[in-house]
């Protein structure tokens, strides 16, 4: 057989054990079978194939090892580590080893909302990420629709109000003195004055300030028959009234108990009084007329009349010791006879 470069020959097929190979064992060349090297591989466990003839270099392993080329021609045992942890990268002609994932180092690009991210890189500051559809957010003021208000900012004492059925809008406060008045269903409220007869409902109880009447007898008085209640009509004696709602032109009053004031007998006109008449005459000072009755002086004894201090001219009496009528001359006591 010719000399050939091995690296010429062909690959050889399966082997049958019974190929021979030449050996150097202690500087002499000797032949070996295919057979027996392969039992003194099996029998000897020093004998390991490196990794330049195609083996690993080792003979056992822990649970989980994994094998890296630590230089051009040998591996090397990366040993298991807790999980929790991830093959990572030394870089180029580094040694890999087990760590955390750096999410600024190992993790490239946005994680869609596919993945659980939120495909956003970038938000508003202070503001919301919510959903616009169902597989993408959005970053900014979150809108009524997705729970929020829509809007970013306020003036102090402005309310929010439902502008349509996925909107809320402002209601700017407005001076002192005003009420949140509706507009009606499906229209915005506004602020005003409380119209009492289109805003406000029912009577106001007395216990409330009102009066809790909704009528009134015309011309009559508002007045308390309890603690509690008012009624209206003509004014009770024991409100201060008169307890009557018309009276006799003229004629004075007199108490008739305490339910109510009866006219009287006198008669008033403003310059002269009648007893008895309500056309007292005008030289008189007092008429007293009656056709069945008198007109009776004061009665009293001479003892009771001569103690009187100091009588007016003019004054009369009955003496009812001497049983005549006297008159104060302006000096003494003077008796009325008949002629």
């Amino acid at each position: 057989m010719a000399d050939v470069k091995i690296t010429a020959l062909p690959d050889a097929t399966a082997l049958a054990g019974t190929e021979v190979f030449e050996v150097v064992q202690s500087s002499t060349s000797r032949k070996v079978t295919a057979q027996k090297i392969a039992g003194s591989f099996a029998t000897d466990p020093t004998n390991i194939l490196p990794a330049t003839a195609g083996g690993t270099g080792f003979a056992s392993y822990a649970v989980g090892d994994i094998l890296y080329a630590s230089t051009t021609t040998a591996l090397s045992k990366l040993a298991d580590v807790a999980t929790g942890n991830a093959l990572i990268s030394g870089g180029v002609g580094v040694a890999p080893s087990w760590g955390k994932i750096g999410l600024t180092t190992h993790v490239s690009g946005t994680l869609p909302t596919a993945n659980g991210g939120t495909n956003l890189t970038s938000f508003t500051s202070g503001g919301a990420v919510y959903a616009t559809s169902t597989s993408v957010l959005a970053t900014g003021t979150l809108p009524a629709t997705a729970g929020g208000t829509d809007q970013a900012s306020y003036a102090v004492g402005d309310l929010l109000y439902a502008s349509s059925t996925t909107a809320l809008s402002k209601l700017a406060d407005v001076a002192t003195g005003n009420a949140l008045i509706s507009g009606g269903v499906g229209v915005a409220p506004s602020w005003g004055k409380v119209g009492l007869a289109t805003h406000v409902s029912g009577t106001l109880p007395t216990a409330n300030g009102g009066t809790n009447l909704t009528s009134f007898t015309s011309g009559g008085a508002v007045y308390a028959t309890s603690t509690s209640v008012l009624t209206t009509g003509t004014l009770p004696v024991t409100a201060g009234g008169t307890g009557v709602g018309t009276l006799t032109s003229g004629y004075l009053v007199r108490g008739a108990g305490t339910s109510a004031v009866v006219a009287s007998v006198v008669y008033d006109d403003g310059s002269n009084i009648g007893i008895g008449t309500a056309s007292p005459s005008a030289s008189a000072i007092l008429d007293v007329q009656s056709t069945t009755k008198g007109f009776r002086l004061p009665n009293m004894t001479t003892t009771q009349k001569n103690n009187i201090v100091s009588p007016a001219a003019g004054l009369m009496l009955f003496d009812t010791t001497l049983g005549k009528a006297c008159v104060y001359t302006g000096s003494a006591w003077q008796t009325i006879t008949s002629a």
